[in-house]
């Protein structure tokens, strides 16, 4: 496969989330005329920072992965440095403390050995259980970081890794139709021990054990001991803008303020071939390869019905390939967020309180509408964030569309003053006096989301309506449209910043490889 030597671009990418943005950046490293289009003023989606009255608020979570020095799981870190970018980065001592139900408390230290003693004081007839379990995971995770995470849809790339590390391929192979329940089920018996480890995923995939891969699991669970949670200076949102930098650098570019409405499609049935994008003005642009960041709802037509539906998909139902239609019924939209983001008086935070909290006050609600309530207050690692004597407090909830279709502006408004109420009083739990304590407060809903993201819905991202076989029914970055490449959350691997990293390498290299641009050799 070829670009069109009339075309105006070799590739366009649609969207500027992280996944986007490697794939155009590495692109670009290559020596593709690339374009990037986003709706929005800014770039980075979910993975992007915004400014209000002197606080910089990362848009997502501030939980980041990726950014070890060791390895090849450190993809943010290579993404970056594949186009001379690099982001200096904070150590968070511990990922995670979680605050749940039967006073049920857990800090996950950075040091392997101290959280397995940690969880294991907990419960101590678990003891071995608990160390045959994680230590489970870093066999997957050792896998992982033997090879370089490239394009799976690449027979090269798969002989070459092969040649290279038989054994980590053989290892990855037998975990990819795994599911993490079935391995702690195999190890733990304890119940509750059992609905910790369902937080424990839930808290990354927003699903319990028994949906979510194993294959991600390993990556979690162990890179953040590996490689730690490093928190990027200045805000999530600089990954986002060092990876324009370095596109802008080889040749590539982005335009803000440019709302793809349809992808531009040639010949008929299974002929039919990607030539480019039309925006919202109605400008028309040519490129020989197309790759949407938007979700798979989002690109394709026939989504689950019309809630949260914003736009037309970019591609008709008439034009979706059947494939389309069995990935939806293997996979439904998560629910979007209630979240919060506040400017707080720095003096209602005790001593010690780490970065990333998770409250469950009640194991029925897990997966309720706003039952588990995220947490993280990056101005503990990087004060520049918020004005002096102040801290930044971000806290989401899962809640799904239909809770706020339907409502006029007034309604709105008092579901969203009530709700936020209501979010900021639990807080209270592990925060006395905070809602004392509040001096700038900004609410988004699932509306927001939709809004100001393009997600259908304002979801998450996709999570198994149905029990899977691991990662194995994912989609790759190919579609059933010829010259039609999909990346981000709706791809393999899923969901997070260091998982789209990961789509946004094999999207890169798949066209790479379509193209004749990639290099012979693997990279070291």
């Amino acid at each position: 496969m070829s670009a069109s030597p009339s075309a105006d671009w070799d590739v366009i990418v649609i969207g500027s989330g992280i996944g986007g943005l490697v794939t155009a950046s590495q692109l670009a490293a290559k020596g593709a005329r690339t374009l990037v289009l986003e709706r929005y003023l800014i770039p980075g989606g979910s993975g992007g920072s915004f400014e209000r009255a002197g606080y910089t608020f990362d848009v997502g979570a501030s939980m980041i992965f990726g950014f070890g020095e060791r390895g090849h799981t450190n993809l943010l870190t290579r993404a970056l440095a594949d186009v001379g970018e690099h982001c200096e980065t904070v150590p968070d001592p511990a990922q995670l403390e979680y605050h749940l139900p039967g006073g049920l408390e857990v800090a996950v230290d950075r040091d392997y050995d101290s959280f397995v003693a940690r969880l294991s004081a907990l419960f101590p007839h678990e003891a071995k259980g608990i160390r045959a379990f994680y230590d489970t995971c870093w066999q997957v995770f050792n896998c992982l970081d033997a090879m370089p995470l490239l394009s799976l849809e690449d027979p090269a790339y798969l002989a070459k890794v092969f040649f290279r590390a038989p054994l980590a391929c053989l290892g990855l192979a037998r975990w990819l139709p795994v599911n993490v329940g079935d391995v702690a089920r195999a190890h733990i018996k304890d119940e509750q021990l059992l609905r910790f480890i369902d937080m424990e995923c839930f808290c990354w995939s927003v699903m319990p054990a028994d949906l979510t891969p194993m294959i991600n699991a390993g990556m979690v669970f162990s890179d953040r001991h590996a490689g730690g949670i490093n928190y990027p200076k200045g805000g999530v949102g600089v990954i986002a803008r060092k990876l324009v930098a370095g596109l802008e650098r080889h040749g590539g570019a982005i335009r803000y303020r440019s709302r793809v409405t349809k992808v531009l499609l040639e010949g008929e049935g299974a002929a039919a071939r990607a030539v480019g994008v039309q925006l919202a003005s109605g400008e028309q642009i040519r490129a020989g390869l197309v790759v949407s960041n938007a979700t798979r709802w989002d690109t394709f037509g026939g989504q689950p019905g019309s809630e949260g539906a914003m736009e037309k998909p970019l591609v008709d139902l008439a034009q979706t390939p059947k494939a389309e239609s069995t990935w939806r019924r293997r996979y439904k939209p998560s629910p979007s967020f209630l979240s919060l983001h506040l400017g707080i008086d720095a003096a209602v935070v005790p001593e010690g309180f780490h970065c990333h909290h998770l409250l469950l006050e009640d194991w029925a609600a897990m997966e309720a509408e706003q039952g588990v309530i995220f947490v993280s207050m990056p101005t503990l690692l990087d004060p520049s964030l918020a004005p002096g004597g102040r801290h930044i407090l971000h806290t989401f909830t899962p809640s799904a569309m239909e809770q706020w279709q339907g409502l006029g502006p007034a309604a709105y408004k008092a579901k969203k003053e009530a709700d936020a109420a209501r979010l900021i009083a639990r807080l209270e739990a592990i925060l006395p006096g905070l809602g004392g304590a509040i001096h700038h407060q900004e609410v988004g809903t699932p509306r927001s989301h939709r809004r100001f993201l393009g997600r259908m819905g304002g979801s998450y991202g996709p999570i198994p309506s149905l029990r899977l076989p691991g990662l194995l029914p994912m989609p790759f970055n190919r579609t059933g449209v010829r010259g039609l490449y999909c990346v981000g959350d709706s791809c393999f691997p899923g969901q997070g910043l260091n998982a789209v990293a990961f789509s946004g390498f094999a999207c890169a290299h798949r066209i790479g490889a379509d193209l004749g641009l990639n290099p012979w050799a693997l990279p070291a």
